[in-house]
C-alpha cells in the first residue's frame, strides 16, 4: 500500500528541518530549532499509527462520559446566568461556500460587474459591521469544524482534508458544538445546507450533535439538481431531512430546496423561543455549476453574465456569477421571511465565507495571493459581516479593522450575544469580539486577537480531493502557517500567485492534494503588504523570525492527533449505500 510505504520511509529517515534552504523562495535564513525536528519525527509516527487504525477506533476513543459532560456544561449555562427565552435574539449564521475575496460586490477590485450579482448582501453589509480582517481556515471542513467548536483545526482534530463519500472519520464527539450550547440556552436549533463534518456513524449526524432539525447534504459537494455525490464512478444520493432521504427534492435546484425550507421554518416558528438557524448554502462551490432557475435572477444579471462570458471566454465564470446572484437572492428571501414574521428586528445575522475562492472553478480572491487550500491570504482572508435588526443602530455602517478568526464565532455569539457564562464553554481558542461589534461608531475597538495558526501538516499528505484513492505522496518536511501581529510565516506551501479575469492561475484547488509541497519559506508583513508580494525571509529581523518559529513549535507540540483515517473501508460504505437505494448514510455501527 502506497501510504504505508510512505510512513515507513519517513519513520526510517529523520527529518532535518534545520538545514538552510536556498531554493526558489530565498530562505537561506530559514533556521529551525532542533526541538521541532524531534517533534516532527514523533508527529509522523503518531500520524502513521493513526493512518492504519480501523475506523471503529474513532468510536472506541470517544469518552463514554461525553453526554454527561455536555449536559453538565449546558446546565451550567442555564443555572449560572438564569438564561431563558425572554429577550434573547434570534441568530442566523449564513455561510457561503468558496466565495473568494473578489467575489463580493463591496470588496471586488478587479471585476466591476460583481456588485450586480450581490446587491442584497452588499446592502446588508453596509447596514451592519464589516469584518475587514476576517480569516477562515484553508478549506471547507476545517472551517466548519472551527466555527462549530470554537477550537482551531489543530485542536479539534480536523486538520486534514474533507470527509467525503465513504471516508471513515468525523469531528470527534468530545467537542461540544455551537447548536448544543444554543439548545442549553433555550434555543430551538435548525440547520439547512452543507454539513461536511463526517457521517460514518449516526452519532456524528447533525441531529445527534445539537440540531433539532436538518435539511441538507452530508458530504462536501453534490450536484445542484440531482443532489448526488460520486464515488468510484457511481452516483449516490445525498439530500436528507433529518436522518431520512429527501427524495421529493430530486430535480429541484438545491437553492430552491433550501429556500423553501427556510420559508417553512420561519413561517411556522413559535417566536416565544429564540431560534438558531445555521444556513450553509451550496453556492458558490463549483465543479458542477448549473443554470439557476429564472425566478432567482434579474434580467440585468442574466445580461451581465453574458458579458462576463464575452470577457473571460469561460462558461464556468458565467455560471459562477449566476450562482452568486442566486445566493444573494436566497439571502434576500431569508430576510424577507424574517420581516414577514416580525422576527427581523430581534435577529442577529452573520454572513461569512468558509474559505477563499478556487481558481479552476473561476472563483477569484484577487488581489490577494493564493486561493482555497493555500495558506496565502487568498485562501484564508475572506468577506464576513454582521447585520440584522438586533444590531444596535449606533454601530451600523462601519468596518471592524481587527483580526477576527472563524473560531471566534462561538464565544462571540454564545458568550457575547446570548450572554452565557464563558467559563461554562470550557477552554476555547476563540475570543469574544462582542463588545467590539456593538460599540458606538466613534469608540476605539479593543481588537482582542493578535495571532492565528493557519495549519501544521507533516508526515503523510492528507487525501484532500483525492477521488477514490487512498494513496498519497509523502511530505518531506513541514507545512505550516502562522500569523503573529503584523508578520506571517508560511513554510512548505505549494507555489501560488495572483489572478484576475484577464490572468487565471494555473494552480487547481482540486489537484492540491497531489501537488508537491515545496521547501520554501516566506515571511510577509501583512499590515504593509496584504497581497504578499514581498518575501522578507532574507531580511526580517532574527528576533521576529525566531518568535514566529517558537509559536509554530508551541502549536506543533500541543496539537491533537488528526481524526482523519485512511480510506480503507470505503467498499463497506458503498455496499451500504447500494443496499439502501444508493442513499448516502452512516455505515459503521456503534458495535463495529
Amino acid at each position: 500500500m502506497a501510504g504505508q510505504e510512505n510512513c515507513h520511509l519517513i519513520q526510517g529517515r529523520p527529518l532535518d528541518l534545520r538545514t538552510p534552504i536556498d531554493e526558489g523562495g530565498g530562505g537561506t535564513r530559514l533556521r529551525r530549532r532542533s526541538g521541532l525536528a524531534v517533534a516532527t519525527v514523533a508527529a509522523v509516527l503518531t500520524f502513521c499509527l493513526a493512518y492504519f487504525l480501523p475506523a471503529s477506533h474513532l468510536l472506541s476513543k470517544t469518552p463514554s462520559s461525553v453526554a454527561t459532560k455536555v449536559t453538565k456544561g449546558l446546565s451550567a449555562l442555564d443555572s449560572t446566568n438564569g438564561l431563558n427565552s425572554s429577550g434573547l435574539p434570534h441568530i442566523v449564521f449564513f455561510l457561503i461556500d468558496d466565495q473568494g475575496y473578489d467575489d463580493m460586490g463591496y470588496s471586488a477590485t478587479s471585476n466591476d460587474y460583481i456588485p450586480l450579482f450581490t446587491p442584497t448582501l452588499d446592502a446588508y453589509a453596509a447596514d451592519g459591521v464589516k469584518l475587514s480582517m476576517y480569516y477562515s481556515d484553508l478549506l471547507c471542513t476545517p472551517s466548519r469544524a472551527s466555527i462549530m467548536t470554537g477550537k482551531n483545526l489543530l485542536h479539534n482534530g480536523m486538520q486534514h482534508g474533507n470527509p467525503s463519500v465513504g471516508y471513515p472519520y468525523a469531528l470527534p464527539l468530545e467537542h461540544t458544538l455551537m447548536p448544543q450550547y444554543m439548545k442549553g440556552a433555550g434555543y430551538n436549533t435548525y440547520m439547512i445546507g452543507k454539513w461536511n463534518l463526517g457521517d460514518f456513524n449516526r452519532a456524528y449526524l447533525p441531529t445527534r450533535r445539537g440540531f433539532d432539525d436538518f435539511v441538507g447534504y452530508l458530504g462536501p459537494k453534490i450536484t445542484y439538481y440531482g443532489h448526488y455525490a460520486v464515488a468510484n464512478g457511481r452516483k449516490y444520493y445525498d439530500m436528507h431531512q433529518n436522518e431520512a432521504p429527501l427524495a421529493t427534492s430530486y430535480g429541484t435546484m438545491d437553492f430552491e430546496v433550501f429556500d423553501n425550507r427556510a420559508k417553512q421554518v420561519i413561517r411556522e416558528y413559535d417566536t416565544s423561543k429564540p431560534m438558531f438557524l445555521y444556513y450553509a448554502t451550496h453556492g458558490i462551490h463549483g465543479l458542477s455549476f448549473e443554470q439557476p432557475p429564472a425566478k432567482y435572477l434579474t434580467e440585468e444579471q442574466v445580461n451581465a453574465s453574458t458579458e462576463v462570458y464575452d470577457k473571460t471566454n469561460s462558461i464556468q465564470r458565467k455560471l459562477l456569477t449566476l450562482t452568486l446572484a442566486t445566493v444573494d437572492r436566497t439571502f434576500a428571501n431569508l430576510v424577507t421571511y424574517l420581516k414577514e414574521k416580525d422576527m427581523y428586528d430581534n435577529t442577529l445575522i452573520v454572513v461569512a465565507s468558509d474559505n477563499g475562492g478556487c481558481s479552476n472553478e473561476m472563483g477569484s480572491s484577487y488581489p490577494l495571493r493564493g486561493q482555497k487550500y493555500t495558506m496565502f491570504e487568498g485562501g484564508l482572508r475572506v468577506n464576513a459581516f454582521v447585520t440584522g435588526g438586533y444590531l444596535p443602530e449606533s454601530t451600523r455602517g462601519r468596518s471592524l479593522d481587527c483580526m477576527f478568526h472563524n473560531v471566534d464565532w462561538l464565544p462571540t455569539l454564545v458568550a457575547g450575544a446570548v450572554g452565557a457564562d464563558p467559563e461554562a464553554l470550557g477552554p476555547l481558542d476563540g475570543v469574544n469580539h462582542w463588545d467590539d461589534l456593538v460599540m458606538g461608531m466613534d469608540a476605539t475597538p479593543q481588537c482582542y486577537r493578535d495571532e492565528m495558526i493557519h495549519t501544521i501538516e507533516v508526515g503523510v499528505e492528507a487525501p484532500t480531493y483525492v477521488k477514490g484513492e487512498s494513496s498519497g505522496s509523502a511530505i518531506d518536511s513541514l507545512r505550516a502557517g502562522l500569523r503573529m501581529g503584523d508578520y506571517k510565516l508560511v513554510y512548505g506551501e505549494q507555489l501560488s500567485g495572483w489572478w484576475s479575469d484577464a490572468e487565471y492561475s494555473s494552480t487547481e484547488c482540486y489537484g492540491a492534494a497531489t501537488t508537491s509541497f515545496v521547501p520554501y519559506g516566506y515571511v510577509f508583513n501583512i499590515a504593509e503588504d496584504f497581497t504578499e508580494r514581498t518575501n522578507l525571509i532574507d531580511t526580517v529581523d532574527d528576533t521576529i523570525l525566531s518568535k514566529l518559529w517558537q509559536r509554530v513549535d508551541y502549536f506543533f507540540e500541543n496539537m491533537a492527533s488528526p481524526a482523519w483515517r485512511q480510506y480503507d473501508v470505503s467498499e463497506v460504505a458503498l455496499d451500504t449505500y447500494q443496499q439502501n437505494d444508493d442513499w448516502v448514510r452512516p455505515w459503521i455501527s456503534d458495535e463495529d
